[in-house]
């Protein structure tokens, strides 16, 4: 069964984006508010096949918190729901999954978990070595990745 981390803040609206996902694909939901709280769900559960979070979150950056599930393999990709108008914040979590504008409806939430889930799963092509730097398992110096299929 495929497990989705939702790290929101406001309980209300956690509960919605819960409830939405839980309905529209069938799959384990974990709700939590914070940063600290996301960490102690990751010891219970190693591994969420995505991470639905804020950016901005009462003891720190989602931003952050997203680049460290990813790095470990706690996460195989992350979607940001957010209200910040942080251009400089919307950049960087850009570079590690979409951003979609808490006032989007919650049907553009949910296909872009879905989208982003189906991508998670197909195979990354290993990138040979550029000017830039190396990239390898798909993952570009540009933080985007490319499936195999083209």
């Amino acid at each position: 069964m495929t497990r989705v981390l939702v790290v929101e803040d406001y309980p209300p609206l956690a509960t919605v984006v819960a409830i939405a996902l839980r309905r529209s694909t069938g799959h384990e939901v974990v709700r939590v508010g914070s940063i600290q709280r996301a960490e102690a769900a990751i010891l219970e559960h190693p591994a969420f096949d995505v991470v639905v979070m804020d950016i901005d979150l009462p003891d720190g950056s989602g931003v952050e918190l997203a680049r460290r599930l990813l790095t470990a393999g706690n996460a195989r990709t992350c979607v940001f729901f957010t209200a910040s108008r942080d251009d400089q914040l919307r950049k960087d979590a850009r570079s590690m999954g979409p951003v979609v504008d808490k006032l989007a409806p919650m049907s553009e939430l949910v296909r872009v978990v879905l989208e982003n889930l189906s991508a998670a799963r197909q195979p990354m092509v290993a990138e040979a070595v550029n000017g830039a730097g190396v990239t390898a398992l798909g993952v570009h110096t540009s933080g985007t990745r490319r499936r195999s299929d083209g």
